[in-house]
């Protein structure tokens, strides 16, 4: 059991879940490629987002910044262009999130409804759409904070224990040794008479 939760720490730890996402985002985007500078300034953009993304798992500032960047560019860009890339900011906030970045989270939460939000606004034409998307998007960008904030508070509990689990072994080893030491003190005295 222990083996199996130090192997699933190691693999969640190392950066794969996010650099994994951001390679799921990319993929549709990259595979079915149109000719055309703004085709090619959309997959531009959508590799800047994911690869910032993907980079929050070791440097989570940065990448926020860079996969901020990136989808800003994807803003400009006509609405029919933007693809999977949309949702990268959602891994940023997952593992800014889940390592305890939340102020770098909550700007790149910020900056991801509006940018989601404006390009949604573009193709709506009701207000009752407008309050859709507006209700859409702000569930959307609630999601990773969910699992992130789980995803910390799981790794916290289990630090707390291992801490506990420390402190008692440590606690035992001490007792052992005064047992250990109060026992050889005592029969100190009854050798030196003896011999």
């Amino acid at each position: 059991m222990g083996t199996r939760t130090t192997t699933l720490r190691r693999f969640l730890g190392s950066g794969a879940v996010e650099v994994g996402l951001a390679g799921l985002l990319l993929l549709p985007d990259v595979l079915p490629f149109h000719p055309g500078t703004e085709a090619a300034l959309a997959l531009v953009a959508g590799v800047v987002a994911c690869a910032g993304a993907g980079l929050t798992a070791w440097r989570p500032r940065i990448g926020a910044v860079i996969s901020c960047i990136g989808f800003g560019g994807l803003a400009l860009l006509p609405a029919e262009l933007v693809g999977t890339t949309l949702y990268a900011p959602m891994i940023v906030i997952l593992s800014c999130a889940w390592h305890g970045e939340l102020w770098t989270a909550g700007f790149t939460s910020l900056w991801g409804y509006l940018v989601s939000l404006g390009l949604t606004l573009r193709r709506t034409t009701t207000a009752a759409q407008d309050a859709q998307a507006m209700l859409l998007w702000c569930g959307f960008y609630a999601l990773p904070w969910v699992i992130g904030l789980a995803l910390r508070r799981v790794e916290l509990t289990e630090s707390h224990r291992f801490a506990v689990r420390a402190e008692a072994q440590r606690r035992e080893i001490a007792a052992e040794l005064h047992d250990n030491l109060t026992h050889e003190l005592a029969v100190l005295p009854r050798d030196v008479v003896n011999s």
